[in-house]
């Protein structure tokens, strides 16, 4: 299974480890209306690539959290 490279080197530029992305996430999504379910181990799916397309809320949190 191929990792996520992309998101590995987002997360690294940002400062982000996987808990922390997880709750910047939650948050996120929390501020917009949503229940924020995203955990440290739904970060290390997306970057080993086990979990390849994330909801379309998540994708958005974290395409702003990660520029």
């Amino acid at each position: 299974m191929e990792g996520n490279a992309g998101l590995i080197s987002a997360m690294r530029e940002a400062g982000f480890k996987q808990a922390e992305l997880a709750e910047a996430v939650n948050e996120y999504l929390r501020l917009h209306g949503h229940e924020g379910t995203v955990s440290d181990r739904t970060v290390r799916n997306w970057l080993t690539g086990k979990s390849r397309w994330p909801h379309p809320r998540q994708r958005e949190a974290l395409e702003l959290l990660t520029k």
